[in-house]
């Protein structure tokens, strides 16, 4: 092949072109720093009353209780008059005739019995003899003179 030829001079600008698509969206923001709280609003009015409700149904009855502690004894009842007696019974048969017993130990000595008696007193004895003259007496005082 032969040397390229030299370049032809720059022809006339084409049409504008289209406008390009949006770029793209850019970096979200900081957060803005906390606001101050706001005052208070005013008290709003007071409600109405309400109306007064509809009494409910009874309620059911409650399960039955336990069963209470038992009660003290009763007294005890009074003794019964006694039975009528029975009739006396037949009499048995006659018994065996017994064995003689033993001969029984001789008895202790009695006791010395108390002396007797004083005995009665003995007669007197004979009168005995005269005794002998005794000696003369004195003579005699004298007598009175005579008239």
């Amino acid at each position: 092949d032969g040397a390229d030829g030299a370049d032809s001079a720059d022809g006339e600008d084409g049409p504008r072109g289209e406008p390009g698509a949006p770029g793209a969206d850019g970096a979200d923001g900081k957060d803005g720093s906390d606001g101050k709280p706001g005052a208070a609003g005013p008290a709003g009015p007071k409600g109405y009353t309400g109306h007064t409700g509809e009494a409910g149904p009874a309620g059911k009855d409650g399960a039955t209780g336990p069963a209470g502690p038992a009660g003290p004894a009763g007294a005890n009842g009074n003794d019964g008059a006694d039975g009528a007696n029975g009739a006396d019974g037949q009499d048995g048969p006659t018994g065996y005739r017994g064995h003689s017993g033993a001969k029984g130990a001789p008895g202790k000595a009695g006791a010395p019995g108390a002396p007797g008696a004083d005995g009665a007193d003995g007669k007197d004895g004979a009168d005995g003899k005269d005794g002998a003259a005794g000696p003369r007496g004195p003579k005699g005082e004298a007598g009175p003179d005579g008239a």
